[in-house]
């Protein structure tokens, strides 16, 4: 069993109670609290007692892919990264490692990720000069107006209010630590998007999905 859990930490890195469902849909039932316990036992938990209390907050999101995406940059191993996450399955639809935070920077991932996913009715950001202060020659803002020609809707996160674009701030966690385990943040993108099951996309059947998997069955929709 603890080679089990070993193996399977290794390939997700999740924590007990979703590395409990990812065996169990392997057909193994191991209770989280045995997991934790070989998890801490091996250095890859520790006893944290306000994962314990119930929270009050309910969890929203948007029921259709490219509905809303968020983006944001955040230092990870002194590079500037930006990520796009779909706010309905997790997706990262479009990343980038930089030396500047900039304006040009986000729109290059971001006509990247249109080529590919296509485009989303709206986009969040916080308030960074990246987003909605930079113009260009022409007194245009650099990015939010580009937005607009393409008929994408720019909103903004509320001033001093960091859980309106809460999901992407976690995922950069997530992701630094899918960059320590896989050295790359190609290697750390792939693995969240296409190997590492998400709690919060957990059907009411229990079924368990990657935010690849969300994307795909809740794309196409409106």
């Amino acid at each position: 069993m603890r080679q089990v859990v070993l193996s399977a930490h290794a390939e997700t890195l999740c924590g007990a109670v979703n590395l409990a469902k990812v065996l169990r849909e392997r057909g193994l039932r191991v209770s989280h609290h045995r997991i934790h316990a070989v998890l801490k036992e091996h250095g890859f938990a520790k006893k944290e007692p306000k994962k314990s209390k119930r929270r009050k907050w309910i969890r929203w999101q948007r029921q259709r892919s490219n509905s809303l995406w968020h983006a944001d940059y955040s230092e990870i191993n002194g590079k500037h990264v930006l990520i796009v996450e779909d706010d309905a399955s997790r997706f990262i639809v479009g990343y980038g490692e930089f030396t500047e935070a900039t304006a040009e920077n986000a729109r290059r991932v971001f006509a990247q990720a249109f080529a590919v996913y296509g485009l989303p009715r709206q986009v969040l950001t916080d308030h960074g000069s990246q987003f909605c202060n930079v113009h260009d020659a022409k007194g245009e803002h650099v990015f939010s107006d580009w937005l607009r020609t393409l008929g994408v809707k720019p909103i903004y996160a509320r001033v001093k209010h960091p859980q309106t674009n809460g999901k992407v701030e976690r995922l950069f966690q997530t992701i630094a630590k899918g960059w320590r385990a896989f050295g790359s943040l190609k290697k750390a993108v792939q693995w969240y998007n296409d190997v590492r099951p998400h709690m919060s996309l957990e059907l009411a059947s229990g079924r368990l999905r990657t935010p690849a998997q969300a994307y795909a069955e809740k794309r196409g929709k409106k």
